[in-house]
């Protein structure tokens, strides 16, 4: 009966838009759920709903404001208890996404990149699951981490059935193979960027970025003086993208080397 009160005043002070004092009813009542002489785990759907609505109420509070250090602290100690007691919680998946939300929205993308790969792994089937891989994509393509986001959006290409989104991970997977190359041009690791800028075009031959990545490389072979080299690579650009605008401009390197 003593538990059942306690909700029903947390309900109240809910519904009175008292969310933080709600929030502390509803812990309240969830911790009393352990027998406190023998410390074990007294299961109820009362007692999960609680704990979920304690999570609830902080979010009520914070409202579109943005989460200061007291509230976030609240917060993740509601989640942490959740997660704890209801591991196999209906609603784990929503509060660990809104624990990675706050970090991502406060630009720690370092722990919110953590949060979202693990849940986008773990809930992969899940529309969360897949918002959760999105915002990853989108930390490492903000992180500027091109390795990772190409060998991430490859993982995810080949598991993915959508056609839609397949063709989207693909341009996301050619584009940061492409800027990881370019990377390597920028640091003057020009040989390593040669080899790169050719296996992209290889691997992509139909990607629109592969024309850009031979051309690249056979400006490298020109530039370290590797003319023969250079000829070659300008003779075989005309073969491979022979409808691009500047083939007679590769011919006439070609010919001029």
């Amino acid at each position: 009966k003593a538990l059942k009160s306690r909700y029903a005043f947390a309900e109240m002070l809910f519904n009175r838009k008292k969310y933080i004092k709600a929030s502390e009813q509803y812990a309240l009542m969830a911790k009393y759920s352990v027998d406190p002489k023998s410390k074990k785990h007294v299961p109820s759907k009362m007692e999960h709903d609680a704990r979920y609505a304690s999570i609830v109420s902080i979010e009520k509070k914070v409202g579109k404001k943005k989460w200061t250090r007291e509230m976030e602290d609240r917060f993740v100690g509601r989640v942490k208890d959740y997660v704890a007691f209801h591991p196999n919680g209906k609603f784990r998946l929503d509060v660990e996404f809104k624990l990675g939300m706050i970090a991502y929205e406060n630009k720690r993308y370092d722990e919110a990149a953590q949060s979202f790969a693990v849940l986008g792994e773990k809930y992969k089937s899940k529309k969360k699951g897949i918002q959760a891989q999105d915002i990853y994509l989108d930390i490492l393509n903000l992180k500027k981490d091109y390795g990772t986001l190409k060998e991430y959006a490859a993982k995810l290409t080949k598991r993915e059935k959508s056609k839609k989104r397949k063709v989207k991970l693909k341009q996301i997977y050619e584009q940061s193979y492409f800027l990881m190359v370019q990377r390597q041009e920028d640091d003057k690791k020009l040989e390593q960027a040669l080899q790169g800028y050719k296996s992209f075009a290889l691997e992509n031959s139909k990607s629109k970025l592969a024309p850009q990545a031979w051309w690249n490389a056979m400006e490298i072979h020109f530039s370290l003086g590797q003319l023969l080299e250079g000829a070659v690579a300008a003779k075989k650009y005309s073969k491979m993208f022979s409808s691009e605008k500047n083939v007679q401009d590769a011919l006439l390197k070609a010919a001029q080397s």
